[in-house]
């Protein structure tokens, strides 16, 4: 039994992420449960691994995926995502919506930005 609100959202993504033709309108359904991610500690973090797994595994595209957290999150839980108190280890702010920075041994090129 997934008892957080990051375990339900893996879960669902789990669920539905790899055939659900119509992925865009249930994220826009878990609009709740991503925004009480967000707002917990590590789960802009956690939300950014779901992200990447839904690029991978589905036909959703970063633009696509951008548009609908953007679209169905409040614009303060997303600024509020840009620097968050449980990334202490980040040299400097990155909003949670750019290219992701990914350690060169797990890095996907078709989802990561290089590292500088």
């Amino acid at each position: 039994m997934l008892t957080t609100d990051l375990g339900k959202l893996v879960g669902l993504a789990l669920k539905h992420g790899s055939y659900d033709t119509a992925l865009e309108s249930r994220l826009r359904e878990w609009v709740d449960l991503l925004g009480r991610v967000m707002r917990t500690p590590g789960g802009v973090a956690g939300l950014e691994v779901v992200g990447r797994y839904l690029l991978e595994v589905s036909d959703i595209t970063a633009q696509r995926l951008r548009h609908v957290l953007e679209s169905a999150l409040d614009p303060e839980v997303l600024e509020a995502s840009v620097a968050s108190p449980s990334r202490p280890s980040a040299r400097r702010a990155e909003p949670l919506l750019s290219a992701p920075r990914c350690d060169p041994a797990f890095a996907v090129p078709s989802v990561c930005a290089p590292l500088a």
